[in-house]
């Protein structure tokens, strides 16, 4: 092989013949390759979703044609750099191919942010690739990015060796329909950039492997995101875009404000906004989804590219999977419903002390803790939906005697929707629709289907997912903005409009300066840093919006037992 001859004999030893006849989604990488040697985990990952191979895979090549140090005075020359891969096209790898002083040919590799045996690994790899390719090569150069000098070394028998069974783990561990435990969650993770999508603590803590649950547990991801929503209210605004930004044109011209595309999560177009077509094209290639309302908050859709979210089909297959069996459907809706009846009978315990009779407050409390226990046992879904309905009427009731306590002319007449008929209900039906575009984004960005759920019912039109993941956080994040805006009298009556209708029932709607208004205070509740009553340590709610879909994803995918819904203290 290479210089030193014995081709055909190394070849043959190095051969891997088990997996030649196996039509691979993707080729195995030297990034995989080194991935699989720092964890199984992150290697699993990055071999089922691409993409996040993309952002770190090695690159070795520099421009053609370039003179390299050697030391000595001696210099050799980078002459090719192409992609090489294997006939059976289960490896890939990027090869820059140099000339030496002697005239043989060497391969190059750039340390950046490798270390020494990681770029001797590397080098194996593309030595072992072109060997199938029929191109021996057995000598290689290490460039540090920041010098010139390159060091040279020899690519050993026992490094392509060590490479070969590092091929087969990887191999072996890619072909498992499972994704591996995160059990073994180290020192590792702490500077691993995939441990938001891994969240091996998390996992750990809800499966029952990790004694330290009890405890402040790593955050390996920002508490909340660098990027924000912008919601466009004005009527008659036209979107459109110059260069990097977002600019917004009042219907007469008058007013222009621009918004940095990367400063952005999505674009909320509410009611009569118009945008271009060049807009479209420049947010679904940056990632940024455009969701539109209508005027006074109904959902519409959502436009979003290519490159937004997860692209690999694993959860959305075995999300189909787990809608068909009613089992396992059930178990995670009644989970859901568990933690919503929790919130909500956690939610009246505060803000009905001293304003009920305690008598009220006693039964009341016991009902819902009696439901929550049922909606754990729940039989089928008509008995969970039963339990769900019930304990919704005890909260809506208890909801609006402490509205009415507040004395402060709001009045609620009981839950009223489509359209709602008061002010307090004006405030939970935009705050539910504000609640939905958060969590459609979430669900999207993970690659599940929105429309196929566990609880609610599914047919043409339904957000089922949606509404199922909005159940156990309606009265922690919506139910408690208004509850706070009502008893500190932030916003008044005067910020709320009715209209009759052609039939003679009554609206009522926001002022457009009210909806702003209560769109920043939105804003402000999701962006608020909490204590993660599970995980312990302090993140935001659209944060946690994510993190749930993340643990779902894990639920579908059999990596973990149950679904853990969010339970506030």
């Amino acid at each position: 092989m290479g210089e030193n001859g014995n081709n055909a004999s190394d070849g043959k030893n190095l051969e891997l013949e088990a997996q030649k006849e196996i039509n691979f989604p993707h080729a195995i990488t030297p990034d995989l390759m080194l991935a699989y040697r720092r964890c199984h985990r992150e290697a699993w990952l990055k071999y089922h979703d691409p993409d996040l191979e993309k952002d770190s895979v090695i690159d070795g090549t520099i421009p053609a044609d370039v003179e390299l140090d050697l030391g000595q005075g001696l210099r050799a020359r980078l002459y090719k750099n192409y992609e090489a891969v294997t006939p059976d096209q289960l490896l890939r790898t990027r090869v820059a191919l140099c000339t030496m002083p002697s005239g043989a040919s060497s391969l190059l590799v750039i340390n950046s942010g490798l270390s020494q045996e990681e770029c001797r690994l590397k080098l194996a790899f593309d030595s072992y690739v072109l060997l199938q390719l029929g191109i021996p090569c057995r000598i290689g150069l290490i460039r540090n990015r920041r010098g010139r000098l390159c060091e040279q070394v020899e690519i050993s028998d026992y490094e392509l060796q060590e490479m070969v069974n590092l091929i087969n783990g990887v191999h072996k561990l890619v072909t498992k329909g499972k994704e591996p435990e995160a059990k073994d969650a180290s020192a590792v993770c702490d500077s691993c950039l995939l441990a938001e999508r891994c969240l091996p603590d998390e996992i750990n803590i809800i499966n029952g492997y990790d004694d330290l649950s009890d405890e402040l547990r790593r955050r390996l991801f920002a508490p909340r995101s660098d990027h924000e929503p912008l919601y466009v209210t004005t009527q008659g605004t036209v979107v459109s875009t110059t260069g990097n930004e977002i600019l917004l044109t009042s219907e007469d011209k008058k007013t222009r404000i621009s918004k940095p595309v990367n400063e952005l999560s999505c674009i909320m177009l509410m009611g009569n906004i118009q945008i271009t077509t060049q807009c479209v094209r420049k947010l679904c290639s940056s990632g940024v989804p455009v969701l539109y309302f209508s005027q006074h908050g109904g959902y519409y859709g959502i436009t979003s590219g290519p490159s937004f979210g997860v692209r690999n089909g694993m959860s959305l297959k075995a999300q189909i999977l787990c809608a068909a069996d009613p089992g396992a459907s059930l178990a995670i809706a009644c989970c859901m419903i568990k933690a919503k009846i929790r919130n909500q009978r956690t939610l009246l315990l505060r803000n009905l002390r001293g304003v009920a009779d305690s008598e009220y407050l006693a039964q009341t409390s016991a009902r819902l803790g009696a439901l929550r226990k049922q909606a754990g046992a729940a039989k089928d879904a008509q008995m969970l939906l039963g339990i769900e309905g019930e304990a919704a009427a005890l909260y809506f009731d208890g909801l609006g005697r402490f509205v009415a306590s507040c004395k402060n002319d709001f009045v609620m007449f009981g839950r009223n929707r489509r359209p709602p008929r008061d002010p307090v209900n004006v405030m939970l039906s935009f705050g539910y629709a504000l609640l939905a575009s958060d969590i459609t984004v979430a669900v999207l960005y993970e690659g599940l289907n929105q429309w196929i759920g566990f609880f609610h019912t599914q047919r043409s039109g339904k957000p089922s997912l949606v509404l199922d993941l909005m159940e156990e956080f309606r009265p922690i994040v919506i139910d408690s903005l208004v509850i706070s805006i009502v008893s500190r009298n932030i916003l008044k009556l005067t910020d709320f409009e009715y209209e009759t209708r052609d039939d003679g029932s009554q609206v009522c709607r926001f002022t457009p300066d009210a909806k702003k208004k209560f769109l920043k205070l939105y804003e402000r509740k999701v962006s608020q840093l909490i204590i993660h009553p599970i995980f312990g340590y302090r993140v935001s709610f659209r944060k946690i919006f994510g993190l749930q879909v993340k643990v779902l994803c894990r639920v579908l995918r059999g990596d973990m037992d149950f679904y853990q819904g969010m339970e506030t203290r």
